[in-house]
């Protein structure tokens, strides 16, 4: 399952041509109006169900800037990894596979997790 932040960064780039089409149109006031109805819509679906995750934790060559480029442990091939945001009281599920093969950590901020499975070194 796809995490809710891709759709949503789909819905934000749809909108964003469908409000700049009302706006050369003349039709601003519908453009208005699909927004908020696709973003209530968006937002119902999101707080209606549980928020599943996959993160993938990988090695690749990423491009840090002047011509450097080095090796760096990734997570769903993004360096840095996804932004995870979770309301509060809402269940969470994060299926976490390590593609590499050594170990890997995760510390999770910001949420209550027994020291077990958050990666926190002591």
């Amino acid at each position: 399952m796809k995490p809710p932040r891709d759709s949503r960064r789909e819905f934000l780039s749809n909108a964003g041509m469908i409000l700049g089409a009302g706006m050369t149109s003349g039709r601003l006031e519908l453009a208005r109006d699909l927004w908020a109805g696709a973003a209530s819509a968006i937002e119902k679906a999101t707080q209606e169900k549980s928020a599943e995750y996959t993160l993938r934790i990988g090695a690749a060559a990423v491009d840090i800037g002047k011509k450097t480029i080095v090796s760096a442990v990734t997570y769903n091939g993004q360096f840095p990894g996804p932004l995870l945001r979770f309301r509060e009281g809402q269940p969470v599920v994060v299926d976490v596979h390590n593609d590499t093969d050594t170990p890997e950590q995760l510390h999770w901020h910001g949420q209550f997790v027994s020291t077990d499975v958050d990666g926190v070194l002591s």
